[in-house]
């Protein structure tokens, strides 16, 4: 009887004492709010950068919170509104937030809108400076596991556009060359740029005619081109008649034919096996010579000039471009003339010639 008033005792002692609330875990239902506060001065960048991370870090149990997680560190880095050092950028870094994309990357590589949102949100981080974040103290080189996962994004899921294009996209500033790396640094990256280059001309050659994703393609295939571990990786994934493939698609859009031209000049210059891979390209010359017309532009003609110098070489070479492609001559002396005191034009045109 005793106990069973000091079990209703103690009941009622609990209904009169107010119990602590649980720490609510915050579900990205709350974060375009908490944006909007932030932006108001509400909420503190630190703090919405931090709420964000902690979902991206220790809700594994939702694919769908860790995706929107991911989504919402993209739109961090967009912000216009704190302009003040250091950056957003700079801000989610020092947190911690390129690895938490990475392991969140990581545990789900079957998830496709993960993936999208992981190599967006590593786009959006590694898209200031030379692929460092920061001018002072805490700057950093790329980390290659970051090249590795957005690689195994892109092989996972080869059929879906959008991955591709942000996977692409991210290996833009991903692949650009650090200030000063050194050469333990180069050595560690060989590889993992070889797989990049294979990442990115798969999805040209899966997505021909998609603009935008053969756009950054073409920018991360540059940034490889100039990397000497990259340069043969190029031709053995049938990348000349990627890129040739391109031109000849999107004709009109200057950043894919100057990209373009920059690499099959490089692999012109290259000699032996890579110069005789552009060459091997089906209307190599008639498309590189439409681009020279179409485009009064010192780099992109000096580009075609190499590249029909390349062609034009070896027995019988000047017979089968000029047999191939109508206006050879005509378009070389245009091209001398619209450059005439361009060196490298001239002299490369007198060349070809």
């Amino acid at each position: 009887m005793s106990d069973s008033k000091a079990d209703d005792d103690d009941s009622d002692s609990e209904n009169a004492r107010p119990t602590p609330k649980e720490p609510r875990q915050l579900s990205l239902v709350d974060v375009p709010e908490q944006l909007s506060d932030a932006k108001r001065g509400r909420l503190s960048v630190e703090d919405e950068i931090s709420n964000v991370l902690r979902i991206a870090r220790d809700n594994t149990s939702s694919i769908e919170s860790q995706a929107e997680a991911l989504s919402e560190i993209e739109q961090l880095c967009s912000l216009t509104s704190y302009n003040s050092s250091p950056s957003i950028r700079e801000r989610i870094m020092k947190m911690g937030g390129s690895d938490a994309v990475k392991m969140a990357m990581l545990r789900s590589l079957d998830n496709v809108n993960l993936q999208r949102a992981g190599c967006a949100a590593i786009a959006n981080l590694y898209s200031e400076g030379e692929g460092r974040v920061g001018t002072n103290s805490g700057t950093r080189v790329v980390d290659d596991d970051h090249v590795r996962v957005v690689v195994a994004a892109m092989g996972t899921h080869p059929c879906d556009l959008s991955v591709q294009r942000q996977g692409c996209r991210a290996l833009v500033p991903l692949t650009r060359a650090s200030k000063s790396p050194e050469k333990s640094i180069v050595a560690s990256k060989a590889q993992c740029f070889r797989a990049a280059v294979g990442a990115v001309i798969g999805a040209m050659q899966a997505h021909t005619e998609d603009a935008e994703m053969q756009v950054f393609a073409l920018c991360a295939l540059l940034n490889l081109s100039k990397k000497s571990s990259s340069i043969h990786a190029i031709v053995n994934a049938n990348g000349p008649w990627s890129i040739v493939v391109a031109m000849q698609n999107h004709p009109r859009i200057k950043t894919i034919c100057s990209a373009a031209c920059f690499i099959l000049a490089k692999l012109s210059e290259e000699g032996g096996e890579c110069a005789q891979a552009v060459k091997d390209v089906p209307g190599v010359s008639s498309t590189v010579l439409q681009i020279m017309s179409d485009y009064c532009d010192l780099r992109i003609q000096a580009d075609c000039c190499k590249i029909l110098c390349n062609a034009c070489s070896g027995r019988g070479g000047c017979k089968e471009i000029i047999n191939e492609s109508e206006g050879i001559i005509e378009t070389l002396l245009k091209a001398m003339q619209q450059q005439i005191h361009t060196v490298e034009v001239k002299v490369c045109c007198v060349k070809a010639i």
